[in-house]
């Protein structure tokens, strides 16, 4: 048995090394695993991880024959684990036995040399997961000792519950009944709950045994089954003072089977406890969750009617198309088991089923109530006491109500790796349910394809269910082209998979359209319009598409059809953008002219960007708005290439110039200039070339020389034809020949581009070819005139008031070639001060790549490492390519760094390159200087 709880072992066999043991762990836990994902997973995809996967699982089969079991190019095992046993033993009901065979946290005290992040996620993620698994199981236990009145067995239970530190921090459900427990046990409160307002011995004992058992809920957290939740009225226990008789709490039937039950709740940690804490505060009497159709607002409401107790019960209504106020007493009524009231006055006959008693209504999909809600306010009034959480699609406008705007599952970053992509909610969702459909469904080795599903359907809940609908049919690459092309996936499956959803649930064009039909026609022709906008728009940009006046635009977010993001823009969810744009292509000529007015708006903001950030203002500010515009930028040089039209193409791409030069989205730019210069005569003299100009420079960044040499000699002939060449294409020639390693054929182009920009007055091109004059006299030993070009760069720089960062970085390397180590230092900490400041991507990899190589230089190879590191994971932030001398420098630092630290078996140098990939420059920059 391979004992993970408590400790990591294999009695009876040789094996006692951790990292053999975790990955039969891991094996037993996960399931079959393919070489690629163990290598990942166990070596961080270093160079030498195929071959030190090789010896460890040599290692595995000496020591235990038959432990590993290849298949189908996977490896898995048969070695019994006692965490699977664990976790099959909950599953398969045995809470006793479950509870009793946990023995610690998992793998608690192993020390591995050489953590990768992905095995230290692991590891953490699953001992988390076994925690609260134990934790539900003891609080189930204790909820079955209190109903027979065994307090003190049950306290026993709750004090267990209490104490697992590797469980994840108590939900506030789960801390007010831990508090009743221990209590009614007389048992001592642990410190986080001694806070927490609650009864005393007698009192907890009365309020547990006035609860009774409810069907499908859950006090132990959130997401999940369990054995049921304490509601309603029980009479009291033996030995017990009888008490007042309580008012009636709300009974089971109240909260239907529908409301509570079905699949298993995934994600909204956060959302979760929001409400929770939300709910908690004594003037939050009206709670709402808002969001378009299909985002899971009933489900989050389901989830906190489980997690949130109230003495006096919860009712769940959900209410139907065209109900009116005067239906809701009769309905609750009904759940209740009470007559119908007679009382006419709806808020009058609610307060008199509701009055006096502490519960949860919870009115969910509310939208749908005719005349709205004003009436709540009364209501509330009339029973302070009682709390109400109503699901909208619509914002309720009352002074009451506290809101929470749902938005989609959390979705992996791009670029995710496979254990990013993993912990991500819509992909966890998504895996959950399309492994439903198809229990050999295989999803390893399919993580990018998962991340692009969930992107397209903008984590909504119900977007992912349907499309993890048709995986018993689909293989997930079909699935994810099918959601490109129309939203007619999203619909259930011909498998009746979706008999438990309501109708307006049946396809996501369904949740739309019902949205759709609520909305007048200019409101109707404004969401269609911002459809033409790729990710988001700015709010004045919204009004220019739409036409609308700010209230129109309000409609749509208190619709729940627009949202306002964190930086203030306004954006469609993915799928009401497809619905959007497939309503906009009805009415050709609308189309036209939004796409239009938005290819206008494009080509004003690249216009102004470019001048701001030529201009130095506010850099990092600009940066992150063109970012933001990217989407447009590319959806509008599409169009205007689509349309014949490469002049306002090439004006865009030429005036983000100071943009792109800092290094992001090279590749598609190029793409784009390709396109542009396909037919170079169709721009005007000056537009081409600039745009032949910029299209080299990218194309060297690139490592494309010929190509980038092709261009440049262009640039220089259409400018022969109507003035002196510019000494911009020069430089970039005398850039290109030096990336190459021609560094005395690159001195002449420096030195014209030099005495160009100085007979201008152009000092920032007069220090940018010094600069580039100086890096080939170091890289020909010349240190002493490389120190004095640098000082006149940096004097022409502030002279000229730009930036100094690229100077700086060159006149650090000339004083570490110089041994002058602290002043390098400084030099380099500077240089990464300003480029992370100002946003210049392509130059934060070479000054972590210099400071790495001044650590190994001062005798400190763990930094040393952990710099290198930070530099290659920055470089796969940008499409900058080295060239071929930086390559091979940066390749022999990366050597000297693990020959320091014990070589390629030694897990020094594994750990401290692990550790420098998950920097960020901030991180290296407080590494470096200590603060």
């Amino acid at each position: 048995m391979l004992r993970t709880l408590g400790r990591l072992s294999l009695p009876g066999t040789a094996l006692t090394r951790p990292k053999p043991l975790l990955l039969l762990a891991y094996l037993a836990l996960e399931g079959p695993a393919t070489r690629e994902d163990l290598v990942e997973v166990f070596f961080g995809g270093e160079r030498g991880g195929p071959a030190s996967l090789r010896s460890t699982l040599g290692r595995v089969r000496r020591a235990l024959p038959g432990a590993l079991v290849t298949e189908a190019g996977r490896v898995g095992t048969g070695v019994p684990c006692d965490a699977a046993l664990f976790l099959g033993s909950l599953d398969g009901g045995d809470v006793a036995g479950g509870a009793a065979a946990y023995a610690g946290a998992f793998v608690q005290g192993a020390q591995v040399r050489g953590w990768t992040p992905e095995l230290e996620g692991w590891v953490y993620g699953v001992r988390e997961r076994l925690g609260e698994r134990q934790r539900r199981a003891l609080l189930s236990l204790a909820l079955d000792a209190a109903r027979r009145a065994e307090f003190g067995v049950a306290a026993g239970f709750a004090a267990r519950a209490a104490a697992l530190r590797e469980a994840p921090d108590l939900t506030p459900g789960q801390a007010r009944l831990l508090r009743r427990l221990l209590s009614a046990g007389d048992a001592a409160l642990p410190v986080e709950l001694r806070g927490l307002d609650g009864p005393d011995p007698a009192g907890a004992r009365r309020e547990l045994l006035e609860l009774a058992w409810q069907p499908d809920g859950d006090h132990h957290g959130s997401g999940g089954s369990g054995p049921g939740t304490l509601r309603g009225a029980a009479p009291p226990g033996p030995g017990l003072p009888a008490a007042a008789p309580p008012v009636p709490a709300l009974p089971a039937s109240a909260l239907p089977a529908s409301a509570l039950g079905g699949v298993g709740f995934v994600g909204r940690v956060a959302e979760l406890g929001v409400l929770l804490r939300t709910l908690d505060m004594p003037d939050a009497q009206l709670v709402v969750i808002v969001g378009p159709g299909g985002i899971g607002k009933t489900r989050l409401a389901r989830e906190v009617t489980r997690t949130f107790t109230r003495p006096g019960g919860a009712a769940f209504l959900t209410v139907e198309p065209d109900w009116t106020p005067t239906q809701l007493p009769g309905v609750l009524a009904r759940a209740l088991g009470r007559p119908e009231p007679q009382e006419p006055d709806p808020v009058q006959a609610l307060a008199g089923l509701l009055g006096g008693r502490e519960a949860l209504l919870v009115l969910d999909s509310a939208e749908l109530l005719t005349g709205g809600l004003a009436w709540l306010g009364t209501l509330l009034r009339r029973c302070p006491d009682v709390k109400v959480l109503v699901t909208s699609r619509e914002r309720v406008p009352l002074d009451e109500a506290w809101t929470l705007h749902l938005r989609g599952l959390t979705l992996p970053p791009d670029r995710a790796g496979r254990e990013q992509v993993r912990a991500s909610e819509a992909a966890q969702l998504f895996v959950a349910r399309a492994t439903r459909q198809r229990l050999d469904l295989p999803v390893e080795g399919e993580w990018r394809v998962i991340a692009r599903i969930c992107a397209l359907v903008g984590g909504s809940p119900l977007g992912l269910e349907l499309a993890a609908a048709w995986a018993r049919l689909w293989p997930l690459e079909r699935i994810e082209q099918t959601l490109t092309e129309s939203l007619d996936a999203l619909t259930d499956a011909p498998d009746g998979s979706g008999a438990g959803r309501p109708a307006r649930h049946h396809s996501v064009r369904a949740v739309f359209e019902q949205s759709w039909s609520r909305l007048g026609a200019a409101d109707r022709a404004a969401l269609a319009r911002l459809s033409v906008f790729s990710g988001s728009g700015s709010p004045d940009a919204a009004q220019v598409v739409t036409g609308q006046d700010w209230a129109g635009l309000a409609r749509l977010v208190d619709a729940s059809l627009l949202e306002l993001t964190p930086g203030g823009r306004y954006r469609l969810h993915p799928l009401i953008q497809q619905f959007a744009a497939e309503q906009l292509s009805r009415d050709p000529q609308a189309s036209a002219d939004a796409a239009a007015r938005r290819r206008a708006l494009t080509l004003a903001f690249t216009e102004r960007a470019g001048e701001a950030l030529r201009g130095l203002e506010d850099e990092a500010g600009w940066v992150e708005r063109t970012f933001q515009e990217f989407g447009n930028l590319r959806q509008s040089v599409t169009e205007w290439l689509a349309l014949g039209e490469p002049e306002p193409a090439a004006r865009s791409l030429n005036a983000l110039r100071p943009f792109w030069s800092r290094g992001p989205a090279l590749r598609e730019l190029l793409g784009w200039y390709r396109q542009v210069l396909r037919v170079p005569d169709a721009l005007p003299v000056p537009v081409r070339g600039l745009t032949f100009l910029c299209a080299g420079q990218i194309a060297m960044n690139l490592a494309l020389h010929g190509e980038a040499h092709g261009f440049l000699q262009a640039a220089l002939e259409t400018d022969a034809q109507r003035r002196a060449p510019s000494p911009l294409i020069y430089l970039m020639l005398g850039t290109n020949l030096t990336r190459q390693g021609q560094l005395d054929a690159a001195r002449p182009h420096y030195l014209a581009a030099h005495d160009a920009f100085r007979a201008a007055g152009t000092w920032n091109g007069v220090a940018s070819s010094l600069n580039s004059l100086a890096y080939v006299q170091r890289r020909q030993g010349d240190l002493g005139g490389a120190a004095v070009t640098l000082a006149d760069a940096l004097d022409a720089k502030r002279r000229a008031g730009g930036d100094e960062e690229s100077v700086l970085l060159n006149l650090a390397a000339v004083h570490h070639d110089l041994r002058e180590f602290a002043r390098a230092r400084a030099l380099y900490v500077q240089a990464l001060q300003g480029t992370v400041r100002r946003q210049f991507l392509n130059q934060i990899a070479p000054a972590l790549a210099g400071l790495g190589r001044l650590a190994l230089d001062e005798g400190r190879p763990v930094l040393a490492a952990q710099l290198l590191a930070a530099a290659d994971a920055q470089d796969d932030r940008t499409d900058s390519v080295r060239s071929d001398e930086d390559r091979r420098e940066r390749d022999g630092l990366i050597g000297r760094a693990r020959a320091a630290l014990g070589g390629p078996e030694d897990g020094a140098f594994t750990a401290a390159w692990a550790q420098g990939q998950a920097w960020t420059p901030e991180d290296a920059l407080r590494a470096v200087t200590g603060a």
